[in-house]
């Protein structure tokens, strides 16, 4: 049975150029293009891709997509949920994110799922979580992919270390106290260009190192693309201590480094510390004479060139993308939505229910900003 008779599996996303995006589905289009369908809820019209859904699949966002889940449900389209973050942990530590994660208590999640055909998950340790906590009875792994090559040769023997840093803002300031001050001592010995991307604060320039400050861009394609362009030799990636979500991210720097033949440098501690005898990247623990040492190692011996061909067969066999194939190609074949109505009335369903949605939001905001008045009449 082709793709066109079985649909297609519809990928929504609250930001769809991001990493949790791409990574998971983005790259994924490359292998089947006629198999997924990704649409950016809120910009993109959605009824008329739920209409000719096979599944659906909501990127992160389990109660702020909830209009599109009623849609699905209305139209007996399958529904998945993707994660690749453990919102659970995130809302119980407290931290500075815990405001958006507040509807991600576990009874939440378990009663949200309920009627979901399954979950997929980014790493084995959140699989296991959401088992051990009794969250959904169908968990699927569902690891990040790599895309296409975009590194640029860079010259065999060039003078200048080109260095970047690639992270969230929450690794900003391990970044910033620890890694930077390690650059600053390798550039003494050796010229080095530091290519800082979504830093606000500034960094200056010192004996030996040139900085490069790039802005945040939204796309994950079109950043690492700008950085294969700086031609980067190393990609450094601290992980923030004492977070406990660290336990159940997904290992992305890899994937990132390897598309742009670069060596990864990264913090000895998960989801990276159980790669220590692969020999795909430098672990440092949290110290600036630890990042130090690896920098060093890398700009002055040959260790560099072994570890990215070791990065490349690594990331083939593991990021490959095999496991999520079969995955979505498991949707198509499991269910193909019911022809109860013609596919313009389907839209016209999809698109009534979504309309609502808008409209309770509407009120509710409205209902919002007019109680804040009050109190502040009062």
């Amino acid at each position: 049975m082709t793709s066109q008779a079985l649909g297609y599996v519809l990928v929504v996303s609250l930001r769809p150029l991001e990493a949790s995006t791409t990574l998971f589905f983005g790259h994924l289009l490359r292998h089947a293009p006629d198999a997924i369908r990704i649409v950016h809820y809120g910009h993109d019209e959605l009824a008329g891709p739920l209409s000719a859904a096979a599944a659906v699949v909501l990127v992160r966002g389990l109660f702020e997509l909830d209009a599109v889940s009623r849609c699905a449900r209305a139209l007996r389209i399958p529904l998945y949920y993707f994660l690749d973050d453990n919102f659970i942990v995130l809302r119980e530590q407290r931290g500075s994110g815990a405001a958006f994660v507040e509807p991600y208590s576990t009874e939440n999640v378990r009663e949200a799922l309920g009627g979901f055909s399954g979950v997929l998950l980014a790493s084995s340790p959140l699989v296991d979580y959401f088992a051990e906590n009794g969250l959904h009875s169908r968990l699927l792994l569902f690891p990040p992919t790599e895309g296409d090559q975009v590194k640029s040769p860079a010259p065999a023997a060039r003078p200048r270390v080109h260095i970047a840093f690639f992270g969230g803002r929450h690794l900003h300031a391990c970044f910033l106290r620890t890694i930077v001050p390690a650059v600053r001592r390798v550039a003494r010995r050796r010229p080095v260009t530091l290519i800082a991307v979504g830093v606000g604060e500034q960094i200056d320039a010192s004996q030996g190192l040139m900085v490069v400050h790039e802005p945040y861009d939204e796309s994950y394609a079109r950043a690492i693309g700008r950085l294969a362009d700086q031609r980067v030799d190393v990609l450094v990636h601290p992980a923030a201590a004492d977070l406990a979500n660290n336990a159940f991210k997904n290992p992305h720097a890899l994937i990132s480094a390897n598309a742009l033949g670069a060596v990864p440098i990264v913090s000895n501690r998960a989801p990276y510390d159980r790669f220590q005898s692969e020999g795909v990247a430098l672990l440092c623990e949290d110290s600036e004479d630890s990042w130090y040492h690896a920098l060093v190692q890398v700009a002055e011996d040959d260790t560099a060139s072994a570890i990215r061909m070791r990065l490349a067969t690594f990331c083939a066999e593991h990021f490959g993308g095999g496991p999520n194939l079969e995955i979505i190609n498991g949707m198509l074949r499991e269910r193909i939505p019911p022809a109860r109505w013609p596919t313009p009335w389907r839209a016209a369903v999809a698109r009534a229910i979504l309309l609502m949605n808008r409209a309770g939001r509407a009120v509710s905001r409205a209902r919002r900003i007019m109680r804040s008045q009050k109190a502040a009449a009062a």
